[in-house]
C-alpha cells in the first residue's frame, strides 16, 4: 500500500477542514437549540429569565436544558484532527 501521494494527503487535509468546519456549524446549531429550549424545560422553565446569561449557556452546553447534544457533532473535530495528525509527514513526497 505505501504512504500516500502529497496531493492524496492534501485532499484528506481538506475534507478533514471541511468536516471540522461543519460540526462546529452543527455545534452551534445544536447549542442554540438547546438554549431557546430553556424556556420550556420542566426544571430551568420557572427561572430561566432570573438565570445570568453565563448560566443560561451552560445549561444549554451541558445539555441540561434542550433536547440536542451539544458536543455530539463536535465529535467530528476530533477526527479532523487525527486525518491531520496523520498526514504531516506522511507521503512518499517527503522522504
Amino acid at each position: 500500500a505505501g504512504r500516500p501521494t502529497a496531493g492524496r494527503a492534501r485532499a484528506a487535509r481538506l475534507v478533514a477542514g471541511i468536516v471540522a468546519l461543519v460540526s462546529l456549524v452543527g455545534t452551534g446549531l445544536h447549542l442554540h437549540g438547546n438554549y431557546e429550549a430553556g424556556p420550556l424545560d420542566r426544571s430551568y422553565g420557572e427561572r430561566w429569565d432570573a438565570m445570568s446569561l453565563a448560566e443560561r449557556w451552560w445549561a444549554a452546553a451541558t445539555g441540561a436544558v434542550g433536547p440536542a447534544p451539544a458536543l455530539a457533532s463536535g465529535v467530528l473535530i476530533i477526527g479532523a484532527a487525527c486525518v491531520f495528525g496523520a498526514t504531516i509527514g506522511r507521503t512518499d513526497d517527503d522522504r
